[in-house]
């Protein structure tokens, strides 16, 4: 991956259709913590069962890669939770074939797409389509989006 080119693609994503989106922020009740490439990490407003959460992306392969997740402390650093503090029900599933960890399911995101049961299933045909003979991203696939997509699946699994 083109470092210059994941960058790139962090600044208009994760910055301009996030981070500056203040609608979007407003909308969702997110608060963006920190927005500095490689790593977007935005706090989420409290779940039906009152637990906040904070969302790191790792996009440093953005987006030759789908963006990876984790579950941070508000701490320096934003250190990744204890996997005994991730959901493990839904489409949060046990045991991720490369990692070992608890992994969220579900097309748009690295866990998904590295997990041995989906490798055939590319990020790259989920990510983009064709319009007048050009390669553009599809908007439920969008870094705004897919964040949307987890956000929800936390709260409907995790709250």
């Amino acid at each position: 991956m083109d470092p210059l080119v994941a960058k790139i693609r962090f600044a208009k994503e994760a910055g301009q259709e996030i981070r500056d989106n203040h609608q979007l922020l407003r909308q969702r009740g997110w608060q963006v913590l920190h927005c500095e490439f490689p790593y977007l990490v935005v706090k989420l407003p409290p779940s039906p069962g009152g637990r906040v959460r904070l969302v790191k992306l790792d996009l440093e392969n953005f987006d030759e890669e789908a963006p990876k997740w984790s579950l941070v402390h508000e701490a320096e650093g934003f250190p990744e939770v204890p996997q005994s503090e991730y959901p493990t029900s839904g489409l949060f599933l046990q045991n991720h074939s490369v990692t070992g960890k608890i992994f969220f399911c579900m097309p748009g995101f690295w866990d998904y797409h590295t997990y041995h049961g989906h490798v055939q299933d590319l990020w790259q045909n989920h990510r983009f389509t064709v319009l007048n003979g050009e390669r553009v991203v599809k908007s439920g696939f969008k870094l705004g989006s897919l964040l949307m997509i987890l956000h929800d699946h936390l709260n409907q699994n995790g709250g």
